[in-house]
């Protein structure tokens, strides 16, 4: 019994101190703005000042527009195959 409980008392502290390690001790991928706009621009890149804040965007291909939008953390590479359709 003694055996039993410390395996499922080791099991649940590596579930349990596992995920927090991966949170806290990961690498912070965060970039300042400028350092993104000067690396990340895109020859067909434009820029808007909204509600406070400067959006990017491009404008590309012929037809109809249809408007992608990226989730949090994404950025418009997460559409980088459907340019090419």
């Amino acid at each position: 019994m003694k055996k039993l409980t410390r395996i499922v008392l080791v099991v649940f502290l590596i579930v349990l101190l596992v995920p927090i390690g991966i949170v806290f001790l990961r690498p912070n991928l965060i970039i300042a703005k400028d350092v993104a706009k000067k690396e990340l621009v895109l020859p067909t890149s434009r820029f808007i000042a909204w509600r406070g804040t400067e959006l990017h965007y491009t404008d590309e291909g012929n037809g109809p527009a249809v408007l992608l939008i990226h989730g949090f953390g994404g950025s418009l590479r997460n559409f980088s195959k459907w340019l090419t359709c």
